[in-house]
């Protein structure tokens, strides 16, 4: 069974880009590229970013995925999205 599989989603517009966030923190798993693109093709996005359990005092880890399936090191619009707010609690 894929990582994403039945998870709940978020999707956003941040500056004309379209952000998918997905909250692994009680089930992680590994998101392969295949897989990263399979779910672009079912829900257009140009970054998803997985959130996981902590390394060390931070609320949550993050993985950030083009639609392609490669791994990106940052993304500044979908990074003020995953932030911990009221309205999505960490």
């Amino acid at each position: 069974m894929s990582t994403l599989a039945n998870k709940d989603f978020v999707k956003m517009n941040g500056l004309g880009n379209e952000i998918v966030i997905v909250d692994l923190r009680r089930a992680p798993g590994v998101i392969g590229a295949d897989e990263a693109c399979a779910a672009a093709r079912q829900e257009p996005y140009d970054q998803l970013m997985a959130l996981y359990p902590s390394r060390g005092g931070a609320d949550a880890s993050i993985r950030i995925y083009n639609s392609d399936g490669s791994e990106a090191g940052a993304c500044g619009n979908g990074m003020r999205w995953s932030a911990p707010t009221p309205a999505n609690p960490a």
